[in-house]
C-alpha cells in the first residue's frame, strides 16, 4: 500500500471512529433520559440496554471501515488498520462500562459502586467484545487473499498456480496472530487494563485473547510468552 492510500485509509477509519463515539454518547445520554423519566434508570435494564446500544453503533463501525477501506485497499496492511483502530475503539467503550453501572446503581463513585452490578457490565460487555471480534474476523480473508491470476492459454501446466500449502494448520496460531497478541497486551498495559501482580495474571490475560479469537494454542507456547513479558515488566521495576 502506497503512502497515499495509507493516508487515505487512516482518514477514513479516523472520521468513522469519531462519529461512532459521538453516536454512542448522544445514544447514552438518551437511553438515561429515557430510563430516568420511566422510572427505569437504577435497573439492570440500563446496562442492558445500554450494552446493546455499543454493541449495535460498534458493528455499524465494523461494517462502515470495511466498506470504505476496501474502496481503496484490500491487504494485510489494511486490515491490520483497522483492527487496531477496533481495539483503540474497544478501548474507549471499556471505559464507559463503569459509569453505565453507576447509572444503573445510583452511584456514581467508583468506592460506592455495587461490584455485583459492575461485575455483571463488565461480563456482557466482554460477551459482546467477542460477537465483535467475530464480525470483524469474518473480514480477513477478504483483505489477505491474493489477487486472482488472468487466464492465459499459453500458461504452461508447470506454471500453473499450486494449491496453497495450508500455514495454519489445526488452527494453530500464525506468526501475525502472535504479532497480535503482543499489540493487544501492550495497549492493556499502556491504558491500565491489565496490571499483573504474578505471572499468571499475564498468561491469564494472554489465554483470554487467544480464546476470543478461536485459536488453538497450548498452554505451554502462551505460558512461555508470558514469562517473556513478565521478566520485562520486573525488569523495568
Amino acid at each position: 500500500m502506497d503512502q497515499n492510500a495509507r493516508a487515505q485509509v487512516r482518514l477514513i477509519i479516523d472520521h468513522l471512529s469519531d462519529l461512532s463515539r459521538a453516536s454512542f454518547d448522544q445514544r447514552l445520554k438518551a437511553i438515561y433520559a429515557s430510563h430516568a423519566a420511566r422510572h427505569l434508570l437504577q435497573s439492570g435494564s440500563t446496562v442492558k440496554v445500554a450494552i446493546s446500544a455499543m454493541e449495535e453503533i460498534s458493528g455499524k463501525l465494523i461494517d462502515g471501515m470495511i466498506d470504505k477501506v476496501s474502496a481503496v485497499a484490500q491487504n494485510v496492511e489494511a486490515f491490520a488498520m483497522i483492527y487496531g483502530a477496533f481495539e483503540t475503539y474497544a478501548v474507549f467503550l471499556k471505559g464507559k462500562v463503569d459509569g453505565i453501572a453507576g447509572m444503573a446503581t445510583g452511584n456514581r463513585h467508583r468506592i460506592q459502586r455495587t461490584d455485583s452490578v459492575l461485575r455483571a457490565a463488565e461480563t456482557l460487555f466482554d460477551e459482546m467484545l467477542i460477537r465483535l471480534r467475530r464480525q470483524l474476523e469474518i473480514h480477513r480473508f477478504t483483505f489477505t487473499q491474493p489477487a486472482p491470476r488472468k487466464f492465459s492459454p499459453t500458461l504452461r501446466a508447470a506454471d500453473e498456480p499450486q494449491p496453497p500449502t495450508k500455514q495454519n494448520p489445526g488452527g494453530k496460531p500464525r506468526a501475525g496472530h502472535w504479532e497480535e497478541m503482543w499489540a493487544a497486551m501492550a495497549t492493556l498495559l499502556y491504558v491500565g487494563d491489565l496490571k499483573p501482580k504474578t505471572q499468571a495474571d499475564v498468561a491469564r490475560a494472554m489465554k483470554d485473547w487467544i480464546a476470543a479469537r478461536n485459536i488453538d494454542v497450548g498452554d505451554t507456547a502462551i505460558n512461555e510468552r508470558a514469562r517473556q513479558l513478565w521478566r520485562k515488566l520486573q525488569d523495568t521495576e
